[in-house]
């Protein structure tokens, strides 16, 4: 039995380099950076970037351009991420990724964003390093999402937590 497989016009071509940039898009999140070079992302320079993320998601997805996504806009954006996870984290190839492979992207994501924070690299997220992300979080729980009335203490733990330095 052989396999065709099947020339895509230029324009088909165009198309799916762009759907393979957008589930990137998607799937990456925001990169965090120290923007005034002083050491530490602090808790503004979190919200800029996030800012600037939401902007470029939008920008990617909002095909109607009304400045708003729709449902179908956003159920196209969870598409891509959900493709993008299936294709960096699906090790065995089934097409669905397990607790073991969740469990992976989780680390993966946890240990990128300790790498972003952790900005002089010394391999330690220090408590000044942390704060603005720990500031934002804790705004984020005050106001909503699922951490929505619940006490952290200080404590960086769970999702986010690693090496920490006093």
């Amino acid at each position: 039995m052989t396999t065709r497989i099947k020339k895509l016009s230029p324009i088909s071509a165009v198309a799916a380099a762009c759907l393979v940039s957008l589930s990137a898009i998607a799937a990456s999140g925001p990169e965090l950076v120290d923007l005034d070079g002083d050491g530490v992302i602090s808790a503004e320079e979190i919200v800029q970037i996030r800012d600037e993320y939401k902007q470029t998601l939008l920008s990617a997805y909002d095909t109607d351009g009304d400045g708003e996504l729709s449902r179908d806009e956003r159920s196209a954006m969870r598409m891509a991420r959900e493709t993008e996870m299936l294709n960096t984290f699906d090790t065995d190839g089934d097409g669905e990724l397990s607790r073991d492979e969740r469990r992976a992207a989780h680390e993966e994501r946890r240990a990128a964003m300790e790498t972003q924070l952790d900005v002089n690299q010394d391999g330690v997220v220090s408590d000044e390093e942390s704060a603005g992300f720990d500031s934002v979080k804790s705004e984020r729980g005050r106001g909503h999402g699922r951490d929505h009335g619940r006490d952290h203490g200080g404590e960086r733990g769970g999702e986010h937590g690693g090496k920490r330095s006093s």
